[in-house]
């Protein structure tokens, strides 16, 4: 028995080494909806409509609102955010509206962007009134592709490029 139990912390702790191993050499899993669960390499790189990007929330209203509601995790981002993983739908030279009606990108309805008037505990929810809004350089908007539940650039509005700390691409999703 003593050697069964041996066997099984051995073999723990080294699933959790090999965990650690691969977040410091760049892997990040994703389990949220916002974009495939799944596992991703962070690579460095010009941002493009399209990319799917790891990034630091700012410490503002929509964000904190969001950590106090769980829709954010804790973690290594100033104030103590969690990173989020989104697609950018719209950069310099895009022009933006966010109508009760969706998020419009050069006159185009993004799917999955109309925003949703209360969460799944019935909390009001508020999204981002702009429109036709140019982005400016250095601004992006990112957004879910695939959910409509998403905690993203609707309520958030758009973030910063600083705040991109890198792209990620798919290894292995589902």
């Amino acid at each position: 028995m003593n050697k069964l139990v041996l066997w099984i912390c051995v073999v723990c702790m080294g699933m959790f080494l090999t965990l650690v191993l691969l977040f410091f050499v760049g892997f990040r899993f994703n389990t949220s909806d916002s974009i495939p669960k799944g596992i991703y390499r962070i690579q460095h790189g010009a941002i493009e409509k399209n990319s799917l990007v790891f990034f630091c929330p700012e410490d503002r209203k929509a964000f904190r609102q969001g950590k106090r509601r769980g829709y954010l995790n804790h973690g290594f981002c100033p104030g103590d955010y969690g990173y989020l993983m989104k697609k950018v739908v719209a950069v310099s030279g895009d022009v933006v509206s966010s109508t009760k009606d969706g998020v419009y990108v050069n006159h185009s309805l993004l799917s999955f962007s109309k925003p949703q008037t209360h969460d799944g505990l019935h909390r009001p929810m508020t999204f981002w009134p702009v429109t036709e809004y140019t982005l400016k350089p250095q601004e992006v908007l990112t957004m879910t592709n695939q959910s409509s539940l998403s905690f993203d650039g609707r309520y958030y509005g758009l973030i910063q490029t600083k705040q991109i700390k890198g792209i990620v691409i798919p290894v292995l999703t589902w």
